[in-house]
């Protein structure tokens, strides 16, 4: 896609089917189809959106909770640091159930609940994203949200409230790779019941009570591999009542308990 120009969110009626939004942009008078006239909102520039479609993000702060109700869908902002979701009221960020073939790219989303909530949603990919300061997630791959990718990714700061997690699946065949974990309160990965075939393999965990948590005994047949943990308040992986499953390479450090 060409770099955008203005701020805003757009969508464009073409072949390929582009949306542009910016926070400088208009949802009253924006045509979302073009770079130079985007809308100022990603809810907006969605509800124009079908299958196939990509919305563009530029730089800003956007006060909404992103709601994804069609599958195959891309959504790619500027940069992580640079295009924030930031809902009111401590709201999820973006929310989408029932659905394949999610994008969601570039994108930070701050100060929530929880920042990203899939429920049975497949075949999607988290890159290049940012998740911080949520009180209970970061991110919730519940529900059978099957072979999805979250790659890339920060998880800074979640689980504010003490309790929760940077990042808990409970799907299957999902790939967790190349994360950077850092100061979440609670644990950084949680693999739960009835996840199985699920690979973590290559992320960063610095602080946190657990670093890979793998949790009930239904959560078999995963694979953890390659990461590196370190200063965990408790333990660096932790077994809960689960078998079968592959641990292996993984540096593990200055945790207070036991690796």
């Amino acid at each position: 896609p060409r770099p955008l120009t203005r701020r805003g969110v757009s969508r464009g009626i073409s072949a390929s089917r582009n949306a542009f939004t910016t926070a400088a942009g208009s949802d009253a008078t924006g045509a979302g189809n073009v770079i130079s006239s985007p809308f100022a909102t990603i809810t907006k520039a969605l509800s124009f959106a079908t299958s196939g479609d990509s919305v563009f993000i530029d730089a800003g702060v956007f006060a909404e909770t992103v709601v994804l109700s069609i599958g195959n869908l891309a959504l790619i902002g500027m940069d992580a640091n640079a295009t924030v979701i930031d809902p009111p009221g401590s709201d999820t960020g973006i929310t989408a159930s029932n659905v394949s073939g999610l994008v969601i790219k570039n994108l930070g989303v701050i100060s929530t609940n929880y920042g990203i909530y899939f429920d049975n949603v497949d075949l999607s990919t988290l890159s290049a994203d940012s998740f911080s300061h949520s009180t209970v997630g970061g991110a919730h791959l519940i529900g059978g949200s099957d072979t999805n990718t979250v790659v890339s990714c920060d998880f800074l700061n979640n689980s504010t409230n003490g309790s929760g997690y940077a990042l808990m699946i409970t799907g299957n065949s999902n790939s967790i790779r190349n994360n950077r974990f850092l100061n979440n309160t609670a644990a950084n990965i949680i693999v739960s019941a009835p996840a199985q075939k699920n690979t973590v393999d290559s992320n960063s965990m610095t602080y946190g009570t657990y670093g890979v948590w793998l949790n009930q005994t239904n959560a078999y047949n995963n694979t953890v591999t390659s990461n590196t943990i370190l200063y965990s308040s408790q333990i660096g992986i932790p077994l809960d009542t689960t078998d079968s499953n592959v641990i292996r390479g993984n540096l593990i450090r200055n945790a207070s308990v036991r690796g």
